[in-house]
């Protein structure tokens, strides 16, 4: 179970960067970025693929105690990088490229929720797997 949640936890990790993470109403229309566009959509994609690799490795052998540690920390950095991207939508410094002046408030788009359920569910498969430890 700790395995297949970590799993979802890859997937979301790695489709959130192709998805919205913020939008900005402007005259001339709607202006939108991706993870991919704002620039550091690559990090949660490799984040996500380290977190399979982690759970790939651990089916092959991989010491539990190991992989317990790379999901955790991974996990972490990938919950902490979705907050500070959180805070640069409302900044209007996520569209700076795009828009000389906020006119309006930036609003959210679904790829960084869909990061920060990827983060916490990679959270979940490590506590899963201390949780099966201790059952056994």
């Amino acid at each position: 179970m700790a395995l297949g949640v970590a799993l979802v936890g890859a997937a979301l990790l790695v489709v959130s960067p192709f998805l919205v993470w913020g939008q900005v109403d402007i005259l001339i229309g709607t202006v939108s970025q991706s993870g991919m566009d704002a620039g550091s959509g690559w990090v949660h994609l490799v984040l996500g693929l380290a977190v399979a690799a982690l759970g790939a490795a651990w089916v092959m052998g991989a010491p539990k105690r190991l992989v317990q540690l790379g999901w955790l920390v991974l996990g972490l950095i990938a919950g902490a990088l979705v907050l500070y991207e959180l805070s640069r939508v409302h900044d209007c410094a996520f569209f700076v490229s795009e828009v000389d002046e906020c006119v309006a408030t930036p609003s959210y788009g679904p790829g960084l929720f869909v990061a920060l359920a990827g983060a916490l569910a990679t959270l979940a498969g490590t506590g899963l797997t201390l949780l099966n430890r201790r059952a056994a």
